[in-house]
């Protein structure tokens, strides 16, 4: 019976989006991405992971910002 490799995240080439920082507030710290708004990283750099850190802890204060006022409070 053959062996299941277990794949690993590193054989999966995420890569951070800058589009990410925009939408999400996110930055590329190191091979992690870091929120800007609460210093958190995410597990896995996945836009999936981005989204829900900031949909569940910043949605309602950064919701309002859109366009020209959201990349000015970028970091």
């Amino acid at each position: 019976m053959a062996e299941k490799r277990k794949r690993k995240i590193d054989d999966e080439c995420r890569q951070f989006q800058e589009e990410w920082s925009l939408k999400y507030f996110f930055i590329k710290s190191g091979e992690k991405a870091l929120s800007a708004i609460c210093n958190e990283t995410v597990a896995v750099m996945k836009v999936y992971n981005m989204r829900r850190h900031h949909q569940s802890k910043h949605q309602e204060k950064y919701v309002q910002l859109e366009g020209k006022v959201r990349s000015e409070k970028k970091i």
